[in-house]
């Protein structure tokens, strides 16, 4: 009986959400994205972006489709939110919910420096759960990093050691074979799977 928002960074998320929850939607509730909204009407489960969230009253049409309370505010990809601006304007706006966080991200910033790193606990008040990044591996929700070192002697890169002094005296077309042969080799086809590339450039050198 809870009327739900739930909030993402982008519409690509908001997507997603809409398909996760329609799995286990039962007939009776009712689930809409905010721009299929008509001013006015009610639904159980609204789903919008942040950029709905911090635009304040009347600047955008779509402000007027927000209900006038909510009892659960998720908040997907948490970590986009902070700031103080977007925090106090759902607080404010909806006093009375019931904020869940929900990141992979929950520290924001430069780990060097705790004064300019932000976490999801000055937002949110406890943890319900988490897992480890080995869990989510286990369980499929990320895609387990695999790396390989390659050793080069001082003397190949002729004193140069930035990227393009390196590409200017190692054989690059070489390293780029080596690297799709390993991924040939060691992922399985029926294995989703994802590459770093160095640029554009090289990610079509490696993809042709």
């Amino acid at each position: 009986d809870a009327n739900v928002l739930v909030l993402s960074p982008r519409d690509t998320i908001n997507a997603q959400n809409t398909e996760k929850i329609a799995r286990y939607q039962e007939p009776t509730v009712s689930v809409k994205d905010i721009s299929d909204l008509k001013p006015g009407e009610k639904v159980d489960c609204t789903i919008a972006t942040y950029a709905l969230g911090a635009m304040e009253a009347g600047r955008i049409d779509e402000e007027q489709k927000l209900a006038e309370s909510y009892d659960v505010i998720f908040l997907d990809e948490c970590h986009r939110a902070f700031g103080d601006k977007m925090i106090t304007f759902l607080r404010k706006k909806y006093p009375n919910a019931v904020f869940i966080g929900l990141s992979a991200t929950p520290y924001l910033g430069s780990g060097l420096d705790p004064k300019k790193t932000r976490s999801a606990f000055e937002y949110f008040e406890g943890e319900i759960d988490s897992i480890t990044l080995k869990e989510a591996c286990e369980d499929s929700d990320l895609t387990p990093i695999r790396a390989m070192r390659v050793n080069v002697k001082g003397e190949d890169l002729q004193g140069k050691t930035t990227d393009t002094g390196m590409n200017e005296n190692l054989n690059t077309d070489a390293r780029t074979d080596i690297a799709i042969n390993i991924v040939k080799n060691n992922v399985p086809k029926d294995e989703k799977g994802l590459v770093y590339c160095a640029g554009v450039d090289h990610a079509k050198a490696t993809s042709a």
